[in-house]
């Protein structure tokens, strides 16, 4: 009987975009892999300028948040408390920004 032994599950992908031909490096397994992506050339719809426009404002909440080292050790304790679910204070501030963006009560 033959036997099967399954791919390894893909542990870290990191990459790095080369904007002159839309080619993106990562690193799977210890190996580098290259990727060439297509550019988009439509016009934006209206969802995804309200996303970029919204993400634009979280970005400042939070950049201001983490300008001020009282409110970044905050978040960060925050982090450190969520158990695993975020590990830095701009990640767990992002989060908690957008959220609250399309739902106030939270």
């Amino acid at each position: 009987m033959a036997r099967i032994v399954p791919e390894t599950p893909v542990r870290t992908i990191s990459g790095k975009l080369r904007k002159a031909d839309r080619t993106t490096f990562f690193d799977l397994d210890g190996r580098t892999h290259a990727w060439q992506t297509t550019a988009y050339t439509g016009p934006w719809s209206e969802a995804q300028l309200a996303v970029q426009d919204k993400f634009k404002a979280v970005n400042a909440l939070v950049l201001a948040d983490m300008a001020d080292p009282d409110k970044k050790k905050e978040w960060q304790d925050k982090a450190d408390a969520s158990g695993g679910r975020y590990r830095t204070a701009r990640g767990i501030a992002f989060a908690h920004y957008w959220a609250a963006e399309e739902d106030p009560g939270l």
